[in-house]
């Protein structure tokens, strides 16, 4: 019985940890399809200004050379390249911000300290459970 109310903490417990992560996985990719959006939308522009201003002519005028290379360098940008490590730290951030700002430090402790009693009471229900009655009698007498 013992092994069954443990395992039923650790299972509650590794939920609430599955569901926090797969949160922040769609959270995440999210921010990353949200950043992928902006730099097409960059990539679009440059290859407009590249293509408008002619930057691809042999007789292109050296006022222009610079502009028209930064042009090129922005048109053949990966729109998938974002910084996906920099994108699930700026987003743990966020999330983790957002939940510990409502939630006041009393009740964040109240919370593991109820965590933690239910597992230690349930622990020492069983372990006296299990002791002998005769011996319980015997400490009494």
């Amino acid at each position: 019985m013992q092994l069954a109310v443990n395992l039923a903490l650790f299972v509650a417990v590794c939920g609430l940890l599955y569901f926090f992560y797969s949160a922040m996985e769609r959270d995440i990719q999210l921010k990353v399809d949200e950043y992928a959006t902006k730099v097409l939308a960059e990539i679009t522009e440059c290859s407009t200004h590249y293509l408008d201003n002619r930057c691809s002519a042999a007789d292109l005028p050296p006022a222009l050379r610079s502009v028209c290379s930064s042009w090129e360098i922005c048109m053949l940008r990966n729109p998938q390249d974002v910084g996906r490590m920099k994108v699930s730290a700026e987003t743990l951030g966020e999330i983790l911000n957002s939940f510990i700002e409502p939630i006041s430090l009393k009740t964040m402790a109240f919370l593991g300290v109820v965590f933690v009693g239910m597992f230690v009471a349930s622990n020492m229900a069983f372990n006296l459970a299990r002791r002998p009655t005769w011996k319980l009698l015997e400490n009494k007498g």
